[in-house]
């Protein structure tokens, strides 16, 4: 219905950007990532100088593997609408895949500066601490983020994989059982993937991904699959490259370091 009423309105004036922003939102949410991609730069084409137009685009380049085109749209956006939280974020969500963490932090505060209490902010700056080597600045803003939204993104297990971080296993595995019981959310399979990222169940999470996208899986939407240091364990896997493949992503290189050493009881 969504496609549908969107090409209904590109119909009626093939220039209106917002049509082509909900053909994307709607090719999106089918995990169709290039689809999604080429109807967000067709309303960038249409409309550059709206912010709401800048960043679903930028974010369709980090989703097929183009962190560098994503940046650059962003940063451009970001000069032209340097209160826009969402862009200051997302430029800060490119610098991470990057792995230029100090930057990325700075832009992700101050997308937190800008609009106070998003959850997804917190959920990037969890991450960023993550691979920083930050531990327990990570399980801070995972716990944070957990106390205003217990459901989505990615919900308990970013708490499982913050305590994974700093070594309080005990922690993670109280998660993980409340987790294994019943997986919160619209995204279960995203949820159980990021439990076994954080155990080291590399197999077990590449088969969760597989599922997820199959099942089109909000959260399978959010992150670049590709690029996100997240999956790194998962890229030398043939099931991994061949899913990319599959999607038509590009994926970037493995070039930091996991930031989860090996299990002891603490």
């Amino acid at each position: 219905l969504a496609r549908a009423t969107a090409a209904m309105a590109l119909a009626i004036d093939p220039t209106v950007a917002e049509a082509y922003v909900a053909q994307g939102n709607a090719l999106l949410s089918e995990v169709n990532f290039v689809g999604a991609r080429r109807a967000f730069e067709n309303a960038y084409a249409a409309d550059s100088g709206n912010a709401d137009v800048v960043w679903p685009y930028g974010a369709s380049l980090y989703a097929v593997g183009d962190v560098d085109g994503g940046l650059a749209v962003l940063r451009r956006g970001q000069a032209r609408d340097p209160l826009s939280a969402t862009i200051a974020g997302l430029v800060g969500y490119g610098l991470m895949m990057r792995r230029q963490y100090d930057s990325a932090l700075a832009l992700t505060r101050l997308a937190a500066e800008l609009q106070p209490g998003d959850p997804i902010v917190h959920q990037a700056l969890g991450f960023i601490y993550a691979f920083k080597h930050a531990p327990d600045s990570a399980v801070a803003e995972f716990e944070r983020l957990f106390r205003r939204d217990s459901i989505s993104f990615g919900g308990r297990s970013n708490l499982v994989f913050g305590y994974a971080v700093a070594g309080r296993w005990r922690d993670a595995d109280r998660e993980r059982a409340i987790i294994e019981r019943a997986p919160a959310g619209n995204s279960p399979n995203y949820t159980r993937m990021v439990v076994h990222l954080a155990y080291g169940e590399y197999e077990a999470a590449m088969t969760d991904m597989e599922r997820g996208v199959a099942e089109h899986e909000t959260q399978f939407g959010v992150p670049s699959l590709a690029c996100d240091a997240l999956f790194d364990p998962l890229k030398s896997q043939t099931r991994f490259q061949t899913l990319m493949r599959r999607l038509g992503l590009r994926v970037c290189p493995v070039t930091g370091d996991w930031p989860i050493g090996a299990r002891r009881q603490t």
